[in-house]
Order: C-alpha cells, then structure tokens, then sequence
C-alpha cells in the first residue's frame, strides 16, 4: 500500500510518503488544498481511519473498498463530490487494456483518491504542482479535480494513440502473411476498444455535469477548464470509433486476403487437373488393351503417345499463360 499527501497553495508546497493515514493526516494543515492519495485502498481499516478524519457516508466507503470496476459516475453529496472513472493501462506484450477503478472524493480545499493497485497516471499533476509558477498553485480543490481527470484522458489518447500504431502495423503484416496469430490479435483489440467505449461515454456524462457546475464545489473560475475537457472527451469517443472502423476494415481485409490465397491455390490446383484430364484420356484408352489397336503394333507408338501428351501439355500451358491464369 503506498500512502502520499501533498499541501499546496500560491506560497508553497509540502509533499511527504506515509506508512498510515494518521501518520499522513495527523499533523495541522496549513496549506489551501490537500490532495490524499492512496494506492491499494480496498483495506477496511484503511478506510476506516479515513473516515476519523473526513465525515463519508458509509456506502461511499463500501463502494471504495469494493475491488471491482464499475461503471464511471459521479454521486454528489452534502459537501463532497464523489467520482468513479477507470484509469486504464495498455499491457505492451498481449496488447491487453487493463481497467482500474479509481474513486475520487473532492471537498471544500480536499481531494482524496484511492486506487486499486500500485500506479497511478498523475505524475504530470505532482509535476505542476511542485512549479511554483505553474497555474494548479494558485486555484483551488476543483482545479486539482480537472487536472487529475485531465490526465486520465490523456493517458486514453496515449493508448488510442499506441493501439492505432499496432492497427497499421497489423493491417501491413496482414497484407504480407495474414496468418491465424494476427487474426486473433485483431479480435482482442476491438474488443478493448469497446472496453474503452464504455470507459469514455459515462465519463463524458461525468464531465457534463461538472461544466454545469451542478455543485457548488465547482467554481466559476474552473468551469472553462471542465468545458474544454468535455471536449477533449468527445474526442476520445470519436477517435475511439475511428479505431473501430480501421480495425474492422484490417478484419475485412484479412478474409479478403486468405479468400485471395484459397483462390490461387484453387486456381493452380483447377489448372493441373484440367492439363491432367485429357492425358489420363489418352492413357486410359489405351490402357483398354484390345486386340484390333493398330496402334499397340505401331513401332514408334509409345513415342508417339508420349509426344501427343507433351505437346497437349505445352500448348495447355501456353493457352493458360496467355488468359493469365497463372
């Protein structure tokens, strides 16, 4: 479990690592924002001692504590505002998107987020925060929202960016070999792509509301901000359909591609046959064997025979050849 907390206004800033919540929360806070981040929070007595120092209702701790990734949303309080988005990672070797619920609770100059494992995207965030000059030190709690939820969807262009990458690569290789392996790796990226539809869309509703300024937790100086991120979010769910439409159009050509090998086999299999089919017509009459061939006493029959099927032979292959057949 990794347990940080970092204070921070337009004077300064503190940032410290803890082992407990009471070793984290214990001390006064003299900063305007506190951002309580906690990695691995589905421990009950995690939450519990969170809960001595900030008033939650209690399915609001249940739902933290519940290891499963639900469907993002937004729940205002009394005095708190409490969010569900998934933060995804693009696993690099199985092209897999991994989902992690991470649960936000923002209150009068506090931000708590609790994740379910170690990791987070919010490395930008500690950045700014830590300039003195940068624009987070000088709002207030609902700029840190906008700015964690602002490097959520940037980490979703990230993997759309990366999956689009291996859809090129894809639809190259498929050209050149469209074997069963890269078939299979098109199936499990559309369907992580619809893993990361049902990401976006709730995420979009989430944003709608906080550019409304439905609570009053919401200034009116952050509303901008929260505006242009409902944009970046309809970005996302377009680029997201774009995506989907490039991988089924590598789908739609890769059966095109094995279609187009079955036929040349087909076809080279079809033109043997039919060079075959008039030779075993010479050789099975006369395999008949009767005693009235004049052709069995012939001296030079068998090379005759033979030179008739090679010059059948040729002049097939020439007559092919021109049709380009093959």
């Amino acid at each position: 479990m990794y347990i940080s907390v970092i204070e921070y206004d337009a004077r300064g800033y503190q940032e410290r690592e803890c082992g407990t919540i009471q070793e984290c929360l214990s001390l006064p806070r003299t900063r305007a924002v506190t951002w309580l981040n906690i990695d691995d929070a589905t421990r009950a007595e995690v939450l519990e001692e969170v809960a001595k120092y900030f008033p939650l209702p209690a399915y609001v701790l249940e739902e933290v504590s519940t290891a499963t990734t639900e469907r993002p949303q937004i729940i205002t309080l009394d005095d708190h505002l409490f969010i569900i988005v998934n933060m995804l990672s693009l696993n690099p070797q199985t092209y897999e998107i991994e989902a992690e619920q991470l649960n936000l609770i923002v209150g009068r100059g506090v931000v708590l987020s609790f994740g379910e494992k170690a990791g987070d995207v919010f490395d930008p965030v500690r950045d700014r925060i830590r300039n003195s000059q940068s624009r987070i030190r000088k709002l207030k709690a609902d700029y840190l929202l906008y700015s964690l939820l602002d490097a959520i969807l940037d980490n979703y262009f990230a993997i759309l960016e990366r999956v689009g990458e291996i859809a090129d690569n894809l639809e190259d290789e498929i050209t050149e070999n469209p074997s069963t392996d890269k078939l299979s790796v098109l199936h499990d990226l559309r369907s992580q792509m619809l893993l990361l539809r049902k990401a976006v869309w709730p995420l979009r509703e989430i944003l709608n509301s906080l550019e409304r300024r439905e609570s009053p937790l919401i200034t009116r100086e952050t509303q901008p901000y929260f505006r242009n991120l409902y944009d970046h979010a309809i970005q996302v769910i377009e680029t997201i359909e774009t995506l989907r439409d490039t991988l089924g159009q590598a789908f739609d050509l890769y059966l095109t591609s094995v279609s187009n090998r079955t036929n040349d086999i087909i076809k080279v299999l079809t033109v043997i046959s039919t060079i075959f089919i008039p030779l075993t017509f010479i050789t099975g009459v006369y395999g008949m064997n009767f005693e009235n061939m004049p052709e069995l006493e012939a001296r030079w029959g068998y090379a005759a025979v033979w030179g008739v099927m090679l010059l059948i032979v040729v002049i097939m292959l020439l007559y092919f050849r021109r049709r380009r057949w093959f």
